[in-house]
Protein backbone atom coordinates (compact mmCIF):
# COMPACT_ATOMS: atom_id res chain seq x y z
CA UNK A 1 0.00 0.00 0.00
CA UNK A 2 2.83 2.41 0.81
CA UNK A 3 4.24 2.34 -2.71
CA UNK A 4 0.74 2.91 -4.13
CA UNK A 5 0.23 5.93 -1.87
CA UNK A 6 3.50 7.36 -3.13
CA UNK A 7 2.42 6.62 -6.70
CA UNK A 8 -0.95 8.30 -6.09
CA UNK A 9 0.87 11.46 -4.99
CA UNK A 10 3.07 11.31 -8.08
CA UNK A 11 0.08 10.75 -10.39
CA UNK A 12 -1.71 13.68 -8.77
CA UNK A 13 1.18 15.97 -9.64
CA UNK A 14 0.44 18.71 -7.12
CA UNK A 15 3.08 17.72 -4.59
CA UNK A 16 6.66 16.89 -5.44
CA UNK A 17 7.48 16.22 -1.80
CA UNK A 18 5.54 14.10 0.69
CA UNK A 19 5.91 16.86 3.26
CA UNK A 20 3.90 19.21 1.05
CA UNK A 21 1.13 16.65 0.72
CA UNK A 22 1.03 16.07 4.49
CA UNK A 23 0.64 19.77 5.18
CA UNK A 24 -2.10 20.10 2.57
CA UNK A 25 -3.92 17.12 4.09
CA UNK A 26 -3.62 18.63 7.55
CA UNK A 27 -1.79 15.67 9.09
CA UNK A 28 1.63 15.51 10.68
CA UNK A 29 4.55 15.04 8.35
CA UNK A 30 5.84 12.10 10.39
CA UNK A 31 2.51 10.28 10.11
CA UNK A 32 2.27 10.79 6.38
CA UNK A 33 5.90 9.82 5.79
CA UNK A 34 5.26 6.64 7.78
CA UNK A 35 2.34 5.85 5.47
CA UNK A 36 4.42 6.43 2.35
CA UNK A 37 7.45 4.49 3.53
CA UNK A 38 5.45 1.57 4.91
CA UNK A 39 6.41 1.88 8.56
CA UNK A 40 2.78 2.72 9.44
CA UNK A 41 -0.41 1.26 8.04
CA UNK A 42 -3.11 3.57 6.77
CA UNK A 43 -6.22 1.49 6.04
CA UNK A 44 -8.36 3.87 8.08
CA UNK A 45 -7.12 6.85 6.08
CA UNK A 46 -7.10 5.15 2.69
CA UNK A 47 -10.48 6.56 1.73
CA UNK A 48 -9.35 10.05 2.57
CA UNK A 49 -6.17 9.61 0.55
CA UNK A 50 -8.07 8.16 -2.42
CA UNK A 51 -10.44 11.12 -2.42
CA UNK A 52 -7.61 13.62 -1.99
CA UNK A 53 -5.56 12.20 -4.87
CA UNK A 54 -8.62 11.20 -6.92
CA UNK A 55 -7.46 7.63 -7.36
CA UNK A 56 -9.31 4.35 -7.28
CA UNK A 57 -9.66 3.34 -3.60
CA UNK A 58 -9.68 -0.35 -4.55
CA UNK A 59 -6.34 0.06 -6.29
CA UNK A 60 -4.91 2.04 -3.38
CA UNK A 61 -5.76 -0.71 -0.88
CA UNK A 62 -5.31 -3.88 -2.89
CA UNK A 63 -3.33 -2.97 -6.00
CA UNK A 64 -6.09 -4.42 -8.14
CA UNK A 65 -7.34 -2.41 -11.07
CA UNK A 66 -6.32 0.87 -12.56
CA UNK A 67 -5.25 3.73 -10.30
CA UNK A 68 -7.23 6.21 -12.40
CA UNK A 69 -10.91 6.38 -11.62
CA UNK A 70 -13.40 5.20 -14.19
CA UNK A 71 -16.86 3.69 -14.26
CA UNK A 72 -18.38 2.78 -10.92
CA UNK A 73 -15.24 3.68 -8.98
CA UNK A 74 -15.46 7.26 -10.23
CA UNK A 75 -18.86 7.57 -8.56
CA UNK A 76 -17.40 6.68 -5.16
CA UNK A 77 -14.97 9.57 -5.13
CA UNK A 78 -17.79 12.09 -4.69
CA UNK A 79 -18.95 10.48 -1.44
CA UNK A 80 -18.17 12.27 1.81
CA UNK A 81 -14.76 11.16 3.14
CA UNK A 82 -16.37 9.33 6.09
CA UNK A 83 -18.45 7.16 3.76
CA UNK A 84 -15.50 6.48 1.49
CA UNK A 85 -13.43 5.46 4.49
CA UNK A 86 -16.19 3.06 5.54
CA UNK A 87 -16.15 1.50 2.07
CA UNK A 88 -12.38 1.19 2.30
CA UNK A 89 -12.63 -0.56 5.68
CA UNK A 90 -15.20 -2.96 4.25
CA UNK A 91 -12.98 -3.69 1.23
CA UNK A 92 -10.08 -4.44 3.57
CA UNK A 93 -12.33 -6.74 5.65
CA UNK A 94 -13.32 -8.63 2.50
CA UNK A 95 -9.71 -8.89 1.36
CA UNK A 96 -8.62 -10.34 4.73
CA UNK A 97 -11.55 -12.74 4.75
CA UNK A 98 -10.63 -13.99 1.27
CA UNK A 99 -7.06 -14.66 2.40
CA UNK A 100 -8.21 -17.03 5.17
Amino acid sequence: MASRLRRARELDGRFKEATEAARSLGITVSTYLGHENGSRGFVRRAGRYAAFYKVNPTWLITGVGNPKLKGLDAQFIDLPPEMLEELVRYAEFLRQRQQK
